[in-house]
């Protein structure tokens, strides 16, 4: 996977997972008491600026209350198991293309 797809990939699997987490309605403190990760790994991958694990997904699923294909889905983009579509360039699951919904807008996204 070239860096550019890599960020793509990164920037979506962190606003999935911040949409997860918001919808379960749990914290960042929740995901520290679980020993998952520390506050400040969450708010990086959440903010996309570090890459994430196949196996932390797969926690943070577990703590948000996911469904396994939802979880598979996005441990599949942590695992760089992923391609662009060719008409929008987005990236999707190769094994569970359409499993995810369109995450709302972020406030911390700016668009570069």
């Amino acid at each position: 996977m070239t860096d550019a797809g890599s960020v793509v990939v990164r920037r979506r699997l962190g606003r999935e997972l911040r949409t997860w987490r918001e919808r379960a309605r749990r914290t960042l403190d929740d995901v520290a008491a679980a020993h998952i990760a520390s506050v400040s790994k969450v708010q990086r991958i959440e903010r996309r600026r570090t890459a994430v694990r196949p196996g932390d997904v797969r926690e943070l699923c577990h703590l948000y209350g996911l469904a396994h294909d939802t979880t598979e889905t996005l441990a599949d983009l942590a695992g760089g198991d992923v391609a662009a579509t060719p008409k929008t360039g987005d990236p999707v699951s190769l094994r569970h293309a359409r499993i995810l919904p369109r995450a709302p807008a972020d406030p911390w996204d700016s668009g570069t």
